[in-house]
């Protein structure tokens, strides 16, 4: 809806290494969304920067990120060279990312959902009979060391599923009949707040779970959010009999 809004028609999806030559006819480019706005994966930030300085004359709009910085010199330099690209438009997904652009000296940044907003059905589907599903990350976006037991949606060799029906047919062999999920994984909690399905939502290491339940996600009932895994249990139960005086 945003992009619509935008008054952009998409007419080609480009692959990563054939961004910066392909892009050249483009009245206006997008660059993907994600939690890689910052220096935590940073050749995404450097590709998004190349592109954004090659095509300066050029509409581009980042889509929908969360900033996440360990280091605040790297933050300022970053900040200051987007702030000199008059064309660049940043969206950004929750209150306190916007809040850093906005501190950081960025006035063409505005606040849109997650992409995955946008999806018209999910894969994913709640049973009251179902199965728990605990999903955990095993990178450094996780607050604890990995485990013997722990599960990542991750495919085996891979960081990421490849391709949209793989990423489609992984995610429904989860989520299809599915009880209660507990996760620090951003975009299982929100692929459970879309198929309302209840969820315990587990802060990550660098705030990026906290500020996308508080923009948004607190709103659905279904969904719980807690700052450690510790306090799992708890919320789990608090939830398990909210759910039992709506007669689930």
């Amino acid at each position: 809806a945003a992009i619509v809004e935008a008054g952009i028609e998409i007419e080609e999806a480009l692959p990563w290494p054939d961004m910066p030559s392909s892009a050249s006819d483009a009245d206006a480019i997008l660059l993907h969304g994600g939690g890689n706005f910052g220096d935590l994966y940073r050749e995404h930030m450097e590709f998004r920067l190349e592109v954004s300085g090659r095509f300066k004359s050029r509409r581009i709009i980042w889509l929908p990120q969360s900033i996440a910085y360990q280091c605040p010199q790297q933050a300022a330099a970053d900040m200051q060279q987007l702030a000199a690209f008059e064309n660049l438009e940043i969206w950004l997904r929750d209150g306190v990312s916007l809040a850093k652009a906005i501190s950081g000296g960025l006035s063409r940044c505005r606040l849109v959902p997650d992409g995955i907003f946008g999806l018209r059905t999910t894969p994913a589907g709640f049973s009251a009979v179902g199965s728990r599903l605990e999903i955990r990350r095993s990178d450094r976006e996780s607050q604890l060391p990995p485990g013997p037991s722990e599960h990542d949606w991750m495919l085996p060799g891979s960081t990421m599923p490849h391709g949209e029906n793989e990423a489609w047919d992984l995610a429904e062999s989860r989520f299809r009949n599915v009880r209660m999920v507990v996760t620090d994984r951003l975009h299982v909690h929100l692929l459970c707040v879309l198929s309302d399905i209840p969820n315990v939502l587990v802060a990550d290491s660098f705030g990026k779970n906290r500020a996308m339940f508080c923009t948004w996600t607190h709103m659905h009932n279904r969904s719980r959010f807690v700052s450690h895994w510790a306090q799992v249990h708890e919320a789990e139960n608090e939830l398990t009999a909210s759910l039992a005086e709506e007669g689930v």
